[in-house]
């Protein structure tokens, strides 16, 4: 999860020496749910961490995307459901318009995931598994979101995502008033991170507790450290003298993370 998030970075081209800065930080919020107990979550999220990070570096086309979501559906299908919304979505966003390039994409993406899919479900047909296995990931999920949803995040985690929001819509603003102001890649990075945000902050369904709503917050934070260190924290922090500085706040954030694990 954590080298997922350092190739995150390295493909934003942030600035290398806050990078363990912002690591940190991100850190502050991670150890929770990295040791908890339903790791498959964990790893469902990391999934769509993943599929961020092949949008960003470049790197994504149909056959991997088509990977992980079969993964997701035999990891866990609500992530899976959604993250498969969020690249329908992104793409249209990326390619402009809903035209024959697009359909095909996705026909193709549709095609290649049917073909494992349908080996694995002949194959719990067979084994007279089939029906148990909708009513688990499915009516089970309806069924245990009607009696046990709730709402008690914390109202700071709500505000850093709430500040995404900001910052996506003023560099919306300012792409569209000043063309020439906003770097092309900075405003498509910016909207990748921004539509994955959304995308996978439906995955705390039914729990929307504080302490499900902390898999969103890796996203956020990436994108605000993305936005605040191409404005001005990379130009900020170009002094080599400045490493001494850096290291004694990873120092302190660290420290903290384990007087919090250990209290």
């Amino acid at each position: 999860f954590i080298f997922t998030i350092v190739k995150i970075f390295k493909a934003l081209k942030v600035s290398d020496k806050l990078i363990p800065v912002y690591l940190s930080i991100i850190l502050l919020f991670l150890t929770q749910n990295i040791i908890a107990g339903a790791n498959y979550t964990v790893l469902a999220v990391l999934f769509f961490m993943i599929g961020m990070y092949l949008y960003i570096s470049k790197k994504s086309n149909n056959w991997l995307q088509v990977l992980l979501i079969f993964l997701f559906i035999f990891t866990k299908q609500n992530v899976g459901f959604f993250y498969t919304l969020t690249v329908l979505i992104y793409e249209l966003i990326i390619n402009k318009k809903f035209d024959f390039k697009y359909i095909k994409n996705q026909f193709i993406k549709f095609f290649t995931f049917l073909v494992p899919t349908s080996a694995i479900f002949l194959h719990l047909y067979l084994s007279g598994s089939l029906k148990g296995f909708f009513n688990y990931c499915i009516g089970s999920l309806f069924e245990f979101g009607n009696s046990n949803f709730v709402f008690t995040v914390l109202p700071y985690l709500l505000i850093i995502v709430f500040i995404n929001i900001l910052l996506y819509i003023l560099t919306r603003v300012l792409k569209c008033k000043f063309e020439n102001s906003i770097d092309n890649d900075f405003f498509k990075n910016t909207t990748t991170l921004f539509v994955f945000l959304l995308g996978v902050i439906p995955i705390t369904y039914p729990i929307l507790n504080s302490t499900h709503f902390l898999y969103v917050i890796p996203f956020a934070l990436i994108m605000i450290f993305y936005f605040l260190d191409a404005l001005m924290l990379k130009e900020l922090f170009d002094g080599e003298n400045l490493k001494y500085i850096i290291n004694l706040i990873v120092f302190v954030i660290i420290l903290l993370i384990t007087i919090r694990n250990f209290t």
